[in-house]
């Protein structure tokens, strides 16, 4: 893991890099519906499972690895509520968090 990535989901965009003790504000973005993708290094690793506020939320298999899901660049929103939230993602080696767990990523950030 090397970061998040907010996503722009009604436009099907990646924006730029969400860091811990950022407020994110859809307003800024047009009032689109958001979401976040992780962004691994390698690339392609064999999934990622994403964490939300101490829950177990989603496990993707496929690059762009996104917390709201997406079929290739068509990105689903997330729905979260306003507040503090952190979100933890894990890399694993194999599909559905399978195999060895590589180096996690946190980051925690305040939605408008």
């Amino acid at each position: 893991m090397i970061g998040f990535r907010l996503v722009d989901a009604d436009a099907d965009l990646l924006l730029g890099p969400l860091s811990s003790g950022d407020v994110v504000d859809p307003d800024d973005y047009g009032g689109a519906e958001l979401s976040l993708a992780a962004d691994t290094l390698p690339v392609e690793v064999g999934s990622v499972e994403f964490i939300v506020d101490d829950r177990d939320i989603r496990i993707e298999d496929f690059v762009p690895f996104t917390l709201g899901g997406n079929i290739d660049f068509d990105f689903m929103p997330w729905e979260l509520t306003a507040g503090i939230h952190t979100v933890r993602a894990v890399p694993y080696e194999f599909a559905q968090a399978m195999g060895t767990p590589g180096v996690a990523r946190e980051v925690t950030f305040e939605l408008l």
